[in-house]
């Protein structure tokens, strides 16, 4: 946790844990913490897993500029992580040579979820205020791109969606689809893997080694029990864990290592790298910088109190976990962070041909959802354009048909 370090009145001031010379300014985890040490110790954490990730990418001998695609959503945890990356560049850049080149290229993507139809030529408030990120962080691509965009993709079997259309614009086909979804739970379910879709065929298409997305622990434990309530506890381990993640049957065509060379299928990099970062402490930070990045992060949905009174209808499994992890959190920051080390020792079940959800495109746990679809009924309509079966995993059979 990070709240003010105490002063009792009548006796020494604390002084730093970690250098041992400061005044301590801040308690983090139960321990006495300058600013200074506390920020330090923030860009570190992020560097050292920059670091694992570029010796998992390259061969010991080999010397090149990775590139990065890092998401952005305006809020605090992923504006954060553009400003560790940007410092993190800056130093590099300011120490690069021949010999020693920048570890790697970053562009950062927002996906615009307004599906307000617009006028030609008229911005979005998402293309207004990355145009502030852009001022704030120069030498980062910024870019935008509509989660309309989606409805491009050949990830996603979208006959198994409800009201897909063939008319209107964009925009009104991705509101069709959501307004028919039966509860608030299916249409935050449905955004994150859309979301999660076009991320990942950005980064393809841009021929990224690794895409960043900026979840801190209290975000992969919310992430870790909402998942297992909806049904995809079998695909915890991939959607957690940082390493590669198998590229989703409709992408691979455009991925550049598609002809892969060896007998598992072409997979990309997904890395969190404030997974040792509590959401706290990223408030703590935020509350540090200098200049301050107020008018770029989205807080509206960081400042509800675990208390208040709700209507169970309007409430989605997502936003009860941030509740419950709020107040967890606030009291027992290490049962967070024992959550998501105990789901990264949770082994990956081989992802096989056909064993991937046609939605979400997590691996399947065959058995486990017959057992369920027992309750739910099957999808007779279930064939793909060649007749084959197209696999729906338990967490989107429910989130689709309720």
């Amino acid at each position: 946790m990070a709240e003010p370090a105490s002063d009792r009145s009548g006796e020494p001031p604390s002084i730093c844990a970690k250098c041992k010379s400061n005044p301590a300014t801040l308690t983090i985890r139960a321990k006495p913490t300058c600013s200074p040490c506390f920020q330090t110790s923030t860009l570190t954490k992020v560097v050292k897993r920059l670091g694992s990730l570029r010796k998992s990418l390259l061969k010991p001998t080999e010397k090149r500029t990775c590139r990065y695609l890092a998401a952005l959503s305006f809020g605090p945890s992923s504006s954060t992580l553009i400003r560790l990356l940007h410092e993190n560049l800056e130093y590099m850049r300011a120490k690069a040579n021949a010999n020693s080149p920048v570890a790697y290229d970053l562009t950062v993507l927002h996906v615009d979820t307004d599906l307000r139809s617009k006028a030609p030529g008229e911005s979005s408030a998402a293309e207004d205020l990355l145009e502030k990120y852009r001022a704030n962080f120069p030498g980062i691509e910024f870019r935008c791109v509509p989660l309309s965009d989606a409805l491009k993709l050949r990830s996603i079997d979208w006959n198994a969606l409800p009201s897909v259309v063939a008319s209107g614009d964009p925009p009104e086909r991705m509101r069709a689809i959501f307004d028919a979804l039966p509860s608030v739970t299916s249409r935050t379910d449905l955004l994150r893997l859309l979301v999660r879709h076009v991320l990942l065929a950005q980064a393809v298409e841009n021929g990224c080694d690794a895409l960043f997305l900026g979840c801190t622990t209290t975000a992969l434990a919310e992430l870790t029990l909402s998942e297992v309530a909806k049904g995809r506890g079998f695909s915890i381990p991939w959607q957690i864990n940082d390493g590669p993640f198998p590229l989703p049957k409709g992408l691979v065509s455009s991925a550049p290592d598609s002809e892969s060379k060896g007998a598992g299928p072409p997979t990309i990099h997904i890395y969190y790298p404030l997974r040792e970062i509590l959401r706290a402490e990223i408030h703590t930070y935020l509350s540090l910088c200098d200049p301050p990045l107020t008018d770029l992060v989205h807080t509206e949905n960081t400042s509800g109190s675990a208390n208040v009174v709700v209507s169970h209808k309007d409430l989605s499994i997502e936003e009860a976990m941030v509740q419950y992890f709020k107040s967890v959190e606030e009291s027992y920051p290490a049962i967070v962070a024992n959550v998501v080390r105990t789901t990264a020792k949770l082994e990956r079940a081989d992802v096989g041909e056909g064993a991937a959800c046609s939605v979400c495109g997590m691996a399947v746990d065959e058995s486990g959802d017959a057992r369920w679809k027992g309750e739910i009924g099957m999808d007779v309509n279930r064939d793909g354009e060649g007749g084959e079966a197209l696999p729906l995993c338990y967490g989107c059979e429910r989130s689709i048909h309720g």
